[in-house]
């Protein structure tokens, strides 16, 4: 099964793991294709921190356990010594598809949202992104002017 990198928004949703938000629903069964961009992993980080009641203690909880899913296991007791989750970073490769991505006029695109978008490109990995019109309108602008970046929809509710 080929991984699946999540957007800025999707990876808040997959953190926080309420069942009746979009991601979470969309990837029963599908969870061993996650793989996240460290940008949105560091925001949806930064966001748990400020996230108050319920919401915010189940957070930071996943946060704690993604980061040590990604942990390469040196023991010899370890089941496998590859992580169990994928973090792509922000690297040289990235960073050359984030200035073509910043040398194009009126990209409505926050500055993590490019990065994962430019990590999505460097990857070759399909994005997941929840299905709405500014999300629409962006992806067709990139293909436009030939930023090639592979969706999976999900339908919002």
């Amino acid at each position: 099964m080929a991984l699946i990198l999540l957007g800025v928004r999707e990876t808040l949703e997959w953190l926080d793991g309420d069942p009746n938000l979009t991601l979470p629903r969309a990837l029963v069964g599908q969870v061993d294709r996650v793989a996240l961009a460290a940008p949105a992993l560091a925001e949806a980080a930064g966001h748990a921190e400020t996230a108050r009641g319920a919401s915010g203690v189940r957070m930071r909880r996943r946060v704690h356990e993604v980061v040590d899913q990604c942990r390469v296991r040196d023991s010899m007791y370890a089941a496998s010594s590859r992580p169990r989750r994928t973090v792509l970073p922000f690297d040289e490769k990235s960073l050359e598809a984030f200035c073509a991505l910043a040398a194009i006029p009126n990209i409505r695109a926050t500055l993590v949202e490019r990065q994962v978008l430019s990590i999505a490109m460097v990857e070759a990995m399909p994005l997941m992104l929840i299905d709405t019109p500014e999300q629409r309108a962006l992806m067709c602008q990139l293909d436009a002017i030939g930023f090639k970046v592979s969706v999976e929809w999900i339908e919002e509710s």
